[in-house]
């Protein structure tokens, strides 16, 4: 199997590989532009994911574009048009809509503007794909909320509420089998779930509504966006107990932020799952060995780092070439590992 190890590239005149379209030629002294077309600045999670972008594009003399999208597919559709107006080199999204955006990067294709997705999969002509394993994920956080049921009952039995994710979004698919690819392995477990789309004041809401009818041993929130609405709700409604404690409702999410961090800090959070977000920024990387080297990767390539997801293969999937990075459970055991975007960006 060929390795691929991640190193700061030196910048020299490389001939570009061509694209669908036919756009020009370029060479790194051409100086690159890249549009970033982003989900939501609201969510630290993917301010993590813009600060690893420009780390990697400062390297590499890249001028990055930055727009969001506030969580509105159309108005990404638009910034993505946008884009393509431009002529930039290349577009990399957190797509709103995995379908509907794939329509638009059909456009982008079309016009010899190659694009990369990150965080999510897009229906559409992707060069390449970064995200975390988000089955992974969902599997780890199964695996945190079991052991805290065990420390209730001595055995895993109870009842989860599980605020799932917008389901347009392929994560929150893969979120919700991985989890439920650990928790459905134990019959006295019963799950309830409720949609939140990713919303935090949908999920306290959810979370009230389902405390004052229902009694509740844990809770999975799909992202820790998410959860920062539900513990607030813990709180309010007097159902707040140290971790460990009787009484105790366990939470886990998956994200790793700054909040949850210093909710495990303070005993109120048990454990999250932390993705390596700051590290999706190797897609600027990729699309700058493909569009300036011409470099090809394949299914099977592997990418190595000293950080904790790797080695990374390269797999093939629905949505072409991807790189799923591994994702790890944060308690009270590791939260201060400095490793972890949340402690590289809060201090």
């Amino acid at each position: 199997m060929r390795k691929i190890v991640v190193l700061v590239l030196v910048l020299a005149v490389i001939p570009f590989a061509l694209f669908a379209g036919g756009k020009q030629e370029v060479s790194a002294d051409d100086g690159l532009t890249f549009g970033f077309a982003g989900w939501t600045p609201k969510a630290e999670s993917h301010l993590a994911i813009e600060i690893g972008m420009k780390n990697y594009a400062e390297k590499l003399g890249i001028k990055l574009l930055v727009n969001y999208c506030d969580e509105d597919t159309q108005k990404q559709i638009g910034v993505i048009d946008n884009y393509i107006t431009q002529n930039v080199d290349a577009i990399i999204i957190v797509p709103a809509d995995s379908k509907a955006v794939g329509e638009v990067v059909k456009k982008a294709d079309a016009a010899g503007i190659p694009c990369y997705s990150v965080d999510r999969g897009i229906e559409g002509p992707i060069q390449f794909t970064v995200m975390s394993d988000n089955f992974m994920a969902g599997a780890q956080a199964g695996e945190e909320l079991v052991k805290g049921l065990k420390k209730i009952y001595n055995e895993p039995k109870g009842t989860i509420l599980e605020l799932l994710g917008d389901m347009t979004a392929d994560i929150a698919h893969e979120r919700r089998n991985g989890f439920h690819s650990t928790v459905d392995q134990y019959p006295n477990i019963t799950v309830i779930e409720k949609p939140t789309k990713w919303d935090p004041v949908t999920a306290g809401e959810v979370t009230q509504d389902v405390l004052s009818s229902e009694d509740i041993d844990a809770i999975y929130y799909a992202s820790d966006y998410t959860g920062a609405g539900v513990i607030p709700v813990i709180e309010s409604t007097g159902n707040m107990k140290k971790v460990d404690t009787a009484g105790h409702i366990y939470t886990c999410g998956i994200d790793g932020t700054t909040i949850m961090f210093n909710y495990i800090r303070e005993k109120k959070v048990a454990s999250t799952v932390n993705q390596p977000l700051t590290d999706f920024g190797l897609i600027v990387q990729i699309a700058y060995e493909q569009i300036v080297e011409g470099k090809e990767y394949k299914a099977g390539d592997t990418i190595e780092s000293d950080a904790f997801w790797s080695p990374a293969v390269i797999e093939d999937s629905e949505y072409g070439l991807n790189l799923l990075l591994s994702t790890i459970p944060v308690d009270a055991s590791n939260v201060d590992n400095p490793a972890y975007w949340a402690n590289q960006v809060s201090r």
